[in-house]
């Protein structure tokens, strides 16, 4: 294992900074354990990040950005080369991760300890008071360690302050809240989205936030988004039982009424039916920026969407199905490279 490199206080673009943080105590989907998840290229968001401080503790170079693009694809695949008998594929799996992730305890300051800060700040729950988002400067020192502690209690681990594989799993694993933004909204009508189950893999929330941002260029209003996951935990009611995996959610279409864009409000509901108040222009335009928030070149991490608008499987015809109960909706399905879940699994890498 190479020799561990120190690094100082973190500078990143305002716009990466992860707002949402450590959750409740429940485990991932229908299994009673977290398992190490897959990330890979075209992936965003807090887990790619914390590949690459990974990466730089072990002396690569690749970007903090939080964009798994090619050149921290090939600093994957030349660790994983260092590692035998790792397979250089480039993605970070259950394999690779345990071999990523040292053993960190109070004193240690280097990159590894950025990307155990940057975690628990991204996947805090910011409505439990009791949690304060951390320095991501690389020193544990007792914040970090309390904050540690105070993790591991949540998720009934000896609360030691070591973060060993366990500690590691549960974090990489753990869910990440969608948040309101300038571009998405939880979107009301029937209810407003519960903020329980707004949570997802990291992926998945950076690529409907990525959606949102792009979908702001057609002046239509915001994106709206519902259903996800609780915070590792099954959802309460049937037929939603694909949203535990986190990679499930539910994208309104584009309405309007007194010719304002409402599907943050009203439209909720809406089905597509219902003409006076229905775009599909608009709709559509919605459905490509998703498949964009979800891509990096040619590669996608779009499985399939469930929506009932014929004239969709004639515009998208690989990835869009009809299903019972889609009248009003997109039922976005993620995937990576490799999942628990068979359905989940087979997107390129």
């Amino acid at each position: 294992m190479s020799k561990p490199r120190t690094g100082g206080a973190l500078t990143v673009v305002a716009s990466l900074v992860l707002v949402f943080g450590i959750a409740g105590t429940g485990m991932a989907g229908s299994t009673d354990v977290p398992d190490w998840p897959t990330t890979q290229f075209n992936h965003r968001g807090a887990n790619v990040m914390a590949v690459q401080m990974l990466l730089r503790y072990h002396g690569y170079a690749p970007a903090l950005d939080g964009v798994f693009g090619s050149g921290t694809k090939s600093n994957v695949i030349s660790f994983q080369q260092a590692h035998p008998p790792l397979s250089a594929d480039g993605i970070v799996g259950p394999g690779t991760w345990p071999v990523l992730t040292p053993t960190l305890t109070q004193g240690a300051n280097n990159y590894a300890v950025q990307a155990l800060q940057w975690l628990l700040n991204s996947k805090r729950d910011p409505t439990n008071p009791g949690w304060s988002y951390l320095l991501v400067d690389g020193a544990f020192g007792t914040g970090t360690l309390n904050a540690v502690k105070a993790y591991q209690s949540l998720h009934g681990m000896t609360n030691d302050g070591v973060v060993d594989d366990e500690v590691w799993e549960h974090l990489t694993w753990h869910y990440r809240l969608m948040p309101v933004t300038a571009y998405a909204c939880a979107a009301g009508g029937l209810g407003a989205q519960p903020e329980n189950e707004s949570w997802g893999t990291a992926a998945t929330v950076a690529a409907v936030e990525r959606a949102g941002y792009y979908f702001n260029d057609q002046a239509a209003g915001d994106l709206p988004f519902w259903d996800l996951s609780h915070q590792h935990g099954e959802m309460p009611f049937s037929p939603h039982d694909s949203h535990d995996r986190g990679m499930d959610v539910d994208i309104g279409i584009i309405t309007i009424l007194s010719g304002s864009y409402d599907q943050c409000t009203t439209g909720r509901g809406i089905l597509y039916t219902n003409t006076t108040r229905y775009r599909q222009a608009k709709t559509k335009a919605l459905l490509w920026d998703i498949r964009q928030g979800a891509a990096f070149g040619s590669y996608q991490m779009i499985d399939l969407v469930y929506y009932n608008d014929p004239d969709f499987e004639t515009w998208f015809p690989t990835i869009v199905e009809p299903l019972t109960g889609h009248d009003h909706h997109l039922h976005v399905r993620y995937c990576t490279a490799s999942h628990w879940d068979g359905d989940y699994s087979g997107c390129s890498s």
